[in-house]
């Protein structure tokens, strides 16, 4: 049986009925095209046409391209920033408030104690020094953002390196009595300056 075949306007054939199924599984005929039987002149689809649709599949043509598997919706575990840190931004910042404080006061006095042609009077730098140093502790135990007392203790140690590190460039005194006057004035500040950050800072 000889059929003819129909697409848009355009009409192929005759094909028997095994080369449309050919044609078919080479993908030159489809299923919806239209049939034409002989002896008649109705077209049909091509699917309607016995012995046409037991075409096999058409052969499943491998994918080349490789699917990467699907990423994971939730991000990696960050490393979390350690604490435990000594030397930080925010503790450097504050070492600098209280050095600064300290250094600005005393210099201020003794260039008004030299202009006058006197000397500061005995232990004003020295208590100068203290009050500057405990309200640059304040301002740090108010500036911090975690643990309070942490961070200022953090502020004293390096305070007391730094004061180490002055007292035996200017002072030549390298004697552990300095070194201990050097803790125990940096740790006396941090704990009037803490206590009064409260005042401005309670949590």
């Amino acid at each position: 049986m000889l059929i003819h075949i129909k697409r848009d306007t355009e009409v192929f054939g005759p094909y028997s009925i095994e080369e449309a199924r050919e044609y078919l599984s080479a993908g030159r005929l489809f299923l919806s095209d239209f049939a034409q039987l002989p002896g008649t002149t109705e077209w049909i689809p091509l699917s309607a046409v016995p012995g046409v649709k037991s075409v096999p599949p058409p052969p499943v043509v491998p994918q080349t391209e490789c699917v990467q598997p699907a990423r994971s919706q939730t991000n990696p575990p960050q490393k979390k920033k350690r604490s435990d840190d000594l030397v930080t931004g925010p503790v450097i910042r504050d070492l600098l408030i209280v050095l600064g404080l300290q250094g600005g006061g005393i210099g201020i006095v003794s260039f008004f104690a030299g202009y006058a042609g006197e000397s500061p009077p005995i232990g004003t730098t020295g208590t100068i020094g203290l009050f500057l140093g405990t309200v640059g502790f304040a301002i740090s135990g108010s500036l911090a953002t975690g643990n309070r007392w942490e961070h200022l203790v953090k502020v004293a140690s390096l305070t007391t390196f730094a004061y180490v590190i002055l007292s035996g460039t200017f002072l030549q005194d390298y004697s552990f009595g300095r070194l201990l006057m050097n803790v125990a004035v940096a740790f006396l500040m941090m704990g009037l300056g803490g206590a009064l950050s409260y005042l401005f800072k309670r949590r």
